[in-house]
């Protein structure tokens, strides 16, 4: 019967999720693996798909009682939204980077659900904006090890006469000091 329509698998859940508690939440989250379960082993596949939706609003619901977002708020206005969000994808550590895709995710499964004002296409924008901040995170790291591995070890050189003042040849590397450089070190 509860499977029969979408309908009927609504009206129980959200009779089990009405007093919107973890334990009500997480009841409704089992229900739902439980049910998965079932539609799995007997091939029921349009009912796999929107079981699938409300495992995801299950786990939205429980990030939305356990964080100090408000999911409701979140989907619901964009302002709200990009000011918490910006400050997650701008930041400069990875962490945080990665927390605004969770959260993200949390507000696209929690926006289908409950129709809220921002829409999927707003979610996925958001997405290519977190895809670029991890992108350019690890892109940046990339370049600091990389640097890194080449000015760990003390660097000793000497002017040649071939070359121009300040341009050296160090392992495979042209390394060009400047005169600020230079003078710093009481060469110029």
């Amino acid at each position: 019967d509860l499977f029969q329509k979408e309908k009927n698998f609504k009206k129980e859940f959200d009779r089990i999720t009405e007093s919107a508690t973890l334990e009500s939440f997480q009841k409704a989250k089992r229900m739902v693996e439980l049910a998965l379960k079932y539609a799995h082993e007997n091939k029921l596949t349009e009912t796999i798909r929107y079981l699938e939706v409300y495992q995801s609003y299950s786990q939205a619901l429980i990030f939305d009682h356990e964080s100090s977002y408000d999911l409701a708020v979140l989907t619901n206005n964009e302002k709200e939204f990009q000011k918490v969000f910006q400050p997650l994808i701008t930041s400069d550590s990875l962490q945080r980077i990665k927390e605004a895709e969770n959260l993200l995710a949390h507000c696209m499964n929690y926006g289908r659900l409950t129709n809220s004002e921002l829409k999927e296409e707003f979610f996925k924008h958001q997405q290519l904006l977190v895809s670029g901040a991890l992108s350019e995170k690890l892109e940046k790291e990339g370049r600091e090890k990389e640097l890194a591995r080449y000015t760990d070890q003390a660097v000793t050189a000497q002017f040649d006469t071939l070359n121009p003042r300040g341009v050296f040849k160090w392992h495979d590397q042209i390394i060009v000091i400047d005169q600020v450089a230079l003078d710093a070190l009481g060469e110029g």
